[in-house]
């Protein structure tokens, strides 16, 4: 099957027909050439396609790049299309798996070298606004208590993996003091409004670094204990409430 005589013929067809995105009919953006390919932003190699047929142009690219050095780019533009746009999601089980099994697969497109971003790194930059970003959308209640949820919803191999990935690791003084500075105010006592209280046995604690100090027990190994679900550590509770 000729793969790009039909995607010319769809680019073409969209091209005469004088599409307006402010029509009744919702279109999107598409670079006729891709930009991994030399592709620019420029009017003339852009075109407005149905969500259907852009669905179509980017499965046919997969199928016309395959077996070269653009394979891996052109699956994961196509992988990408599964994001939710304005009005729903668009592919198709099938082809969607298969896409994800060439990515990242055992022998994927995108597996180390021979992904597009191996060997990058973000620019200081691209960091500070990802960084200001992310701490835009923690100071949320939802998203709190979605983070909340995943640490507190970890399977036991999951936990083994971080304590595993922690294990003899020596961290340089200048992250030992980044670390400091963003725990700064959070569960250090009951002076700041912060920390949640905590119940061990019989008695009640203003927060864990108060039952840390007053039991002799490093923090870290209270704050496991409380969130384990081993019936060894019942005992450790925090209020209900903070109250």
């Amino acid at each position: 099957m000729n793969y790009k005589l039909i995607y010319d013929r769809i680019i073409t067809r969209a091209s005469l027909s004088l599409r307006k995105k402010k029509q009744a009919i919702y279109y999107e953006n598409h670079h006729i050439t891709p930009k991994c390919l030399g592709g620019s932003n420029n009017k003339e190699n852009l075109v407005l396609l149905t969500s259907k047929e852009h669905y179509i142009c980017h499965l046919l690219l997969t199928k016309i790049y395959k077996n070269t050095s653009f394979e891996g780019k052109m699956l994961y533009a196509f992988y990408m299309m599964k994001n939710k746009n304005k009005y729903h999601m668009r592919y198709a089980g099938v082809n969607f798996s298969l896409a994800k099994e060439k990515l990242y697969g055992e022998n994927g497109c995108m597996k180390g070298s021979n992904s597009p971003w191996f060997g990058k790194k973000h620019s200081e930059e691209s960091k500070q606004k990802m960084s200001l970003k992310r701490k835009d959308i923690c100071k949320t209640e939802k998203e709190r208590s979605r983070l909340k949820q995943m640490a507190l919803n970890r399977s036991e191999e999951h936990k083994n993996k971080i304590i595993k990935s922690n294990t003899g690791k020596v961290r340089s003084l200048e992250s030992r003091q980044k670390m400091s500075i963003s725990h700064r105010g959070l569960q250090i006592n009951e002076r700041n409004g912060m920390a949640r209280k905590c119940v061990i046995g019989d008695t009640v604690f203003p927060s864990v670094m108060e039952a840390s100090r007053a039991t002799l027990i490093d923090h870290s190994v209270i704050l496991y204990r409380i969130r384990s679900k081993s019936n060894k550590f019942l005992h450790y509770q925090y209020v209900e409430n903070n109250i």
